[in-house]
């Protein structure tokens, strides 16, 4: 398999330990990557560039942090934007599992001596942030959610949204990469749209790197639908429910419930956007999440004076 040796969107990046800081380039031009150690069970490898409030933003199922890369110089000029490779994708070794990233979440926050911060979590990633927000609602001051699926909430059966895993891990079981490749390339939720050429070339670049570790791995236990209400109905923070109008008709359903059950939530949609409506539609994207972070995590005295 190819290894992911450089972000190609970001530029040249220093490596730091736990213990190296943040040896920021003049200007910010510079992106730092930072090992982070999980005792026992690897590292994740995460990236910070910019100065300001942090925004953490968390990769989908399949992806890694390179998906974000359109983001970065609209997030930049106003935030410390931290991304990372979730466990068992991109560069980190940490085995998958999904009932740990919470906990990793933990370790990036402390790692980078943050106490509060924005949340944007796409699809699985979603998933992650919501459940953080609901269990850690003091460490979140703002969340977008984009494309992101609810357990207890399964499309019926048939429905294009849902990822043939048992299938996917027979062949990864099988050693027949090229297969699983093939039918991954080709899921509805793969696909940014025909004329979008950049994106897919991009999309591609990373199912090309995805190991398929957690296929291989036991599945997580999903909670009840009951239990997923009642964890949306603990999120506090400013939150925008965030899909383009060509997601798949179960995953806008899915988000319109979601918005429903997060006090005071909003939801959004970008016209035309797919799955991946942050890579296909960034000026429309960006425009929407840049000006709901800088309203949510600015205090008030900074907005009644115009300081961002």
């Amino acid at each position: 398999m190819e290894s992911i040796t450089a972000m190609d969107s970001i530029g040249t990046a220093s490596l730091t330990g736990d213990g190296g800081g943040e040896r920021t380039a003049p200007g910010n031009a510079q992106s730092r990557i930072h090992m982070i150690r999980r005792p026992g069970h690897g590292e994740l490898i995460a990236e910070v560039v910019g100065r300001g409030r942090p925004v953490i933003l968390i990769h989908g199922w399949a992806v890694d942090r390179r998906m974000w890369a359109a983001q970065l110089p609209a997030l930049k000029r106003r935030f410390k934007v931290i991304t990372f490779d979730r466990r068992g994708f991109g560069q980190s070794t940490c085995p998958p599992g999904l009932d740990q990233e919470l906990e990793d979440l933990d370790a990036v926050l402390e790692h980078f001596r943050i106490d509060a911060t924005a949340i944007v979590g796409m699809s699985q990633g979603g998933r992650v942030a919501m459940r953080y927000a609901s269990s850690r609602p003091t460490r979140v001051n703002a969340l977008v959610l984009q494309g992101a699926p609810l357990d207890g909430f399964a499309p019926p059966s048939g429905d294009v949204s849902i990822i043939p895993a048992k299938r996917l891990a027979a062949l990864l079981h099988a050693g027949d990469r090229g297969e699983a490749l093939r039918i991954l390339i080709e899921h509805p939720l793969m696909d940014p749209g025909e004329r979008f050429t950049a994106a897919r070339a991009q999309i591609l670049a990373m199912l090309r790197d995805y190991r398929g570790e957690d296929l291989l791995t036991a599945p997580t236990a999903e909670l009840s639908l009951d239990e997923v209400c009642a964890q949306l109905a603990r999120i506090t923070t400013p939150t925008v429910v965030l899909t383009g109008s060509k997601e798949t008709l179960w995953l806008r359903r899915v988000a319109d419930f979601t918005a429903r059950h997060i006090y005071g939530a909003r939801r959004r949609v970008i016209r035309g956007g797919h799955h991946f409506v942050n890579m296909t539609h960034a000026a429309d994207y960006n425009r929407c999440i840049v000006d709901f972070l800088d309203r949510t995590t600015t205090p008030w005295n900074e907005r009644a004076l115009g300081i961002s």
